[in-house]
């Protein structure tokens, strides 16, 4: 069944233009509701392995799937293209390919992207993070963005050097191409902070950042 777009829905579509729109291939898959997509995945042979507020996290062998609506998570979205755009940069993840479908009960589109399976990051990395954003016991930030330009750079200083002493060398620069994304976007669009320990991974013995944002509509 083809579907026919009102002038709403491609106002819906056009408040995000970014690479991951224009890479994305259309799937013919016929779905009402973004789980209706999750479990298309599943009958494909995929497993659930998690998810969050916006998004479903899919394996299906050596891959990982992350499906999500774009226009409820524009950070992800930003981020995304961002990885999309600097694919030699060590510190974002590989993709794959780009799938969405149209859900047409709830006038949005749903992506499929498929991404490289990564490992976890070490506890004592973990630790050294975790100091650096000021977390609890309670796993809650004590550190509080924006107060002031002082404080943020002296985070971003110590954020840094915690990166690079997991890193390998001749990387700074790299790394420095991801901290001045995760600081133009927060200062720009206000997105909630998301790229502690728990949303770096590991590609052998290589830092990925794979989701830096909490979701929010704009």
């Amino acid at each position: 069944m083809k579907h026919i777009k009102v002038f709403e829905q491609y106002v819906n579509e056009a408040l995000i233009t970014s690479i991951i729109d224009r890479l994305a291939k259309e799937d013919s898959t016929e779905i009402n509701y973004m789980g209706d997509y999750v479990n298309h995945f599943i009958k494909l042979g995929a497993s659930k392995i998690g998810g969050g507020y916006s998004a479903d996290v899919l394996q299906q062998g050596s891959q990982i799937i992350k499906i999500f609506a774009p226009i409820n998570d524009p950070g992800m979205t930003r981020y995304l293209s961002f990885c999309l755009q600097n694919q030699r940069n060590p510190f974002t993840p590989k993709i794959e390919k780009i799938l969405r479908s149209w859900a047409v009960e709830e006038d949005r589109w749903i992506y499929a992207v498929f991404m490289e399976k990564l490992e976890k990051s070490s506890p004592s990395f973990t630790r050294d993070l975790n100091a650096v954003f000021l977390y609890d016991d309670k796993f809650e930030m004590g550190f509080q963005f924006g107060k002031s330009k002082k404080e943020d750079d002296k985070f971003f200083i110590q954020f840094k050097d915690v990166l690079m002493k997991y890193s390998k060398k001749g990387s700074e620069k790299d790394l420095s191409d991801i901290i001045a994304f995760l600081r133009g976007a927060m200062r720009k669009y206000k997105y909630g902070v998301d790229f502690g320990p728990h949303n770096w991974m590991m590609r052998g013995n290589q830092l990925v950042l794979i989701d830096p944002f909490w979701p929010d509509m704009e």
